[in-house]
């Protein structure tokens, strides 16, 4: 099967044929470089207030796929563009996002999206997140400098 139609087929199991609306009408036959394409035209629709795009991005943040090439730069990527519009988050939305926060601060590494997640996060509502964050009992340096982040005033 052709890398790039494989690749589709895992993004519309794991986010549903909506998916589908982002592809670029002419995409790259590079696989990386056809999720690059993907998720910018994501990223744009976010940006102009799309709630499907709002969604889909909220998903792949909460189910955090290991096999997306490039997955950490493109979830970084969505978290920002979501903390840029974070007050048009759904209450369903933000607990996806602080879940996910709250899974990768309790993990024995600290990995590179978690910055971005903790900056979006942090512009939602503090009772949202407060009580979940203040749960965790983090592993790692860096996760107990995130936490820290995320309960200062």
């Amino acid at each position: 099967m052709d890398p790039v139609a494989r690749i589709e087929g895992v993004l519309v199991e794991l986010l549903g044929p909506s998916v589908r609306r982002y592809i670029p009408s002419t995409p790259s036959t590079h696989p990386a470089i056809f999720v690059s394409q993907l998720f910018e035209s994501i990223r744009s629709a976010i940006a102009s207030g799309d709630k499907s795009a709002v969604s889909l991005a909220c998903d792949l943040i909460a189910r955090d796929p290991m096999t997306l090439p490039f997955g950490k730069l493109v979830k970084s990527d969505l978290a920002r563009e979501l903390r840029r519009t974070s007050e048009a988050l759904l209450a369903s939305e933000r607990t996806q996002l602080i879940a996910a926060t709250v899974r990768l601060l309790g993990l024995p590494y600290a990995p590179r999206e978690l910055e971005d997640y903790a900056k979006l996060v942090r512009k939602l509502p503090r009772e949202e997140y407060m009580p979940g964050v203040s749960a965790v009992v983090t592993q790692n340096e860096k996760a107990a400098r995130i936490k820290a982040y995320l309960l200062a005033q």
